[in-house]
């Protein structure tokens, strides 16, 4: 049985890759990327699964070699590091989704030893950098078409995560699972993470129970003082913006920051991330 599990969880372009790097890169753990959209695990967690099922998909996971699960070509061209492992992270695994989100609270229901980060980002900065993902929003996509509902990229899949139904309908959630498993489940958000670093990290790490060695201090701090050029790359240097070939229009930014001021008033919400 996997000792420890962390699932770090949000929306698609919202820093999970840079937040699965920084739990990669502590020694006691191991790492998968997506799992349930890898081909290896494709829709493993259902809402059929029993608590025996999720543990044994875990047990299976923390030993499954496989290039997309471990991200092998992105660590070959240096847009993912490669880091050093002990023994200890045979038993403990953590891992990342940005689909699939409503395996989160069977998942908390299930197991109880289970410990979650969800990270949060702007809304706007969520959808300008998917809109400037090559593989993520074709060029002949029309983004007043698809900005709200990103009907052509969900392809009407309810585990997809993209546009700003999406982000509001993934906040929801995240602020209903902390509030039922505040011992479990942690938000976080982006803006606060790329502005004080070190100190959010360690707050997530002692929320799971770990402890931050000089390999993650040296990671994070690399990670902000350096940029591979790259849409996915977790190596971004402070101030640093990749290219924007498309922003979002006036007319959609106006009405989400209408939008967001009603949602924030209604949800009692205080993100920084909803600050337009």
């Amino acid at each position: 049985m996997v000792e420890k599990i962390i699932g770090l969880y949000g929306v698609p372009r919202s820093g999970t890759s840079w937040l699965g790097q920084i739990f990669d890169s502590c020694e006691e753990l191991t790492f998968k990327f997506q799992p349930l959209f890898s081909y290896a695990f494709k829709n493993r967690i259902h809402p059929n699964s029993s608590r025996d099922d999720m543990e044994q998909f875990f047990d299976e996971l923390i030993c499954r070699e496989d290039s997309f699960l471990d991200q092998t070509e992105n660590r070959e061209k240096g847009i993912y590091p490669s880091f050093q492992k002990k023994d200890i992270c045979k038993t403990q695994l953590a891992y990342k989704e940005a689909n699939y989100l409503y395996s989160i609270p069977l998942l908390l229901n299930s197991i109880e030893r289970i410990k979650m980060i969800a990270i949060v980002r702007n809304p706007y900065e969520v959808m300008e950098s998917w809109v400037n993902a090559p593989s993520e929003f074709k060029p002949e996509w029309d983004i007043f078409e698809e900005w709200e509902f990103a009907p052509k990229k969900n392809a009407f899949c309810v585990e997809n995560f993209f546009g700003y139904y999406k982000w509001k309908e993934a906040l929801l959630l995240f602020c209903e699972m902390e509030k039922q498993f505040p011992n479990n489940f942690k938000i976080i958000q982006y803006e606060e993470l790329r502005e004080n670093a070190l100190e959010v990290v360690e707050e997530m790490y002692v929320f799971c129970g770990l402890r931050i060695g000089e390999q993650t201090r040296n990671f994070v701090k690399e990670s902000q003082t350096s940029t591979v050029n790259s849409v996915y790359s977790v190596f971004r240097k402070k101030g640093d913006r990749p290219s924007r070939n498309m922003y979002l229009p006036n007319e959609i930014k106006a009405y989400i920051k209408e939008d967001l001021k009603s949602f924030k008033q209604s949800h009692r919400f205080g993100y920084h991330s909803m600050d337009i």
